[in-house]
């Protein structure tokens, strides 16, 4: 708590001082300090969604609404990177469940497949019904995972893009160990595959009714 308000002081008057800076270059400068305490505020908005225990709130909803949900949050993204959506949904994925926890986690899954395809792809979609069991993958087309890499994806603070060019894309290894957390909460599973030359699919299981 008391790093976040330090890092929303020092974001405040880097923005103060950008807007009345006359002098491109600094403001350019204080532009880059801004995207920074940004990116900081979000990894310790993380650091704290992994450090507490979820704490879910269980009701019934349809899978397929929160995912349409989570994805018009991330197709403005979609578009600029030229990234094609393609969706095969059953009408329905009813499953007692808590919406904001995986509203979240497919928010995470939908924003690292984006950022997989810099230079455009296809993000494909499915979510269906099977047996006791609500099944979604979420597949990219992008620079897919090493297969050194893979059993590490869902370990806290471990990423692949530690050396992207954009502030934004570097990631914090959070994302994936919040979303495992939250799926285990739940008594499903998640798990990750990645094909030589065929991007990443990431297949996520939930019990429709969980016994917990």
């Amino acid at each position: 708590h008391e790093f976040h308000n330090v890092i929303g002081g020092i974001r405040g008057c880097a923005h103060e001082l950008r807007t009345d800076e006359p002098d491109e270059d600094r403001r350019e400068t204080l532009s880059v300090i801004t995207r920074a305490t940004e990116r900081a505020a979000g990894i310790v908005q993380q650091l704290q969604r992994f450090a507490q225990k979820p704490s879910l709130q269980h009701a019934e909803v349809d899978a397929i609404a929160v995912l349409n949900e989570a994805l018009g949050l991330c197709e403005p993204a979609a578009r600029r990177q030229k990234v094609a959506i393609e969706k095969q949904f059953s009408d329905s994925c009813l499953l007692t469940a808590d919406a904001d926890g995986l509203h979240q986690v497919f928010v995470n899954l939908f924003v690292n497949a984006i950022q997989a395809m810099p230079d455009g792809g296809t993000l494909q979609l499915t979510a269906q019904t099977t047996g006791h069991d609500v099944v979604i993958t979420v597949r990219d087309t992008g620079t897919g995972i090493s297969k050194a890499a893979l059993p590490h994806v869902f370990d806290p603070f471990f990423t692949t893009r530690a050396d992207a060019k954009a502030p934004e894309h570097r990631g914090s290894g959070l994302g994936l160990a919040v979303s495992y957390g939250i799926v285990t909460e739940h008594g499903g599973q998640i798990s990750v595959s990645s094909p030589p030359g065929e991007g990443a699919v990431f297949t996520i299981r939930l019990p429709r009714h969980p016994t917990a």
